[in-house]
Parts: structure tokens; C-alpha cells; sequence
């Protein structure tokens, strides 16, 4: 069975937790079981994942643990000298919006995106990556890379600590 596991959560890492959990809720129903909604899976899902981080996130809150101890890849750094070039920053993550938001705050990189921070909602039809991005024409091929660069370093960063 984990093997099975294994190849459906990498498959569909990336994107919303939601399309994890119909997929376990699939598997469940092939097996002859009855499976509860989706968004029942992704709920607890995220409460067994709040447990294994709760320490980490509540250090980060009192001040026991810096950010920069969290981030090992100069995101700041980076993110700095894109702002500086006029580059317009997003993160949008596949995790619920609320916990995109707080980690953002706690990590002190929320004033890199303003109001460009995007995470799943509870209705997932709602909300996709592929939704977000400038009213404005697109940027230059590379200034794209960069900015998506950035994007896939913090979602590769927060996923590693999971």
C-alpha cells in the first residue's frame, strides 16, 4: 500500500492538498470502502501536520527562533534584489490560505507579495496557481524564470519541513 501512496502524493505534489486527499478517497472507495469527503481527509491532514510543526511555528511566534534559522536558501536576499528590479513578487502555494498567510508573517517575507499571497481554499474549484499572475502584459522569459525560481524555493522549503 505505500508504494501506492508514495506514487499518488508525488504525482500530485504541487498542487492543493484537496487533489491528495480525493485521490485517497478514491483508493478508499476501489478498495470497497466508504470514504468521507475530501475535504474531511484534508482537515485532518492538517491537524496531524500543525502537531508535528506546532513547535517550530510557535517558536517562530515567541521569538525563540529566528527566521533566517528556517530558511537556509537567502530567499531575502534574493526577493530583495527582484523588488529592487521591479519585479512583481506572488506566492502562491497549494496550502491553505490562512497557514500560507500566517507562515508568511512569521517568517517576515509577507511585505515581499502585499496582497500577491495565494493559498487553497476549502472550495477548490475556487483557487489554482494557474489563476494567479499580473493584469499587466507578461514579463521577459527570464524575469519569469526568476520570479518563478523564487516561488518554487520557498514552496521547496516549506515542503521539506513537512
Amino acid at each position: 500500500m505505500q508504494p501506492l501512496v508514495d506514487a499518488f502524493v508525488m504525482r500530485l505534489t504541487g498542487r492543493q492538498t484537496i487533489y491528495q486527499m480525493i485521490q485517497l478517497a478514491e483508493e478508499v472507495r476501489r478498495r470497497g470502502g466508504q470514504p468521507l469527503d475530501p475535504v474531511v481527509y484534508k482537515h485532518r491532514y492538517h491537524e496531524l501536520l500543525m502537531r508535528r510543526i506546532h513547535g517550530r511555528i510557535a517558536d517562530l511566534a515567541a521569538g525563540r527562533a529566528r527566521p533566517d534559522e528556517m530558511d537556509g536558501t537567502g530567499q531575502p536576499r534574493f526577493a530583495d534584489g527582484l523588488r529592487r528590479r521591479g519585479v512583481v513578487l506572488y506566492l502562491a502555494s497549494g496550502t491553505d490560505l490562512p497557514f500560507v498567510r500566517h507562515e508568511a508573517r512569521l517568517l517576515g517575507v509577507e511585505h515581499y507579495f502585499g496582497d500577491h499571497i495565494y493559498g487553497a481554499l476549502d472550495d477548490y474549484r475556487s483557487f489554482s496557481k494557474q489563476m494567479i499572475g499580473p493584469a499587466h502584459p507578461p514579463r521577459p522569459r527570464a524575469a519569469r524564470r526568476t520570479a518563478a525560481g523564487f516561488a518554487t524555493a520557498l514552496w521547496r522549503s516549506r515542503k521539506s519541513r513537512r
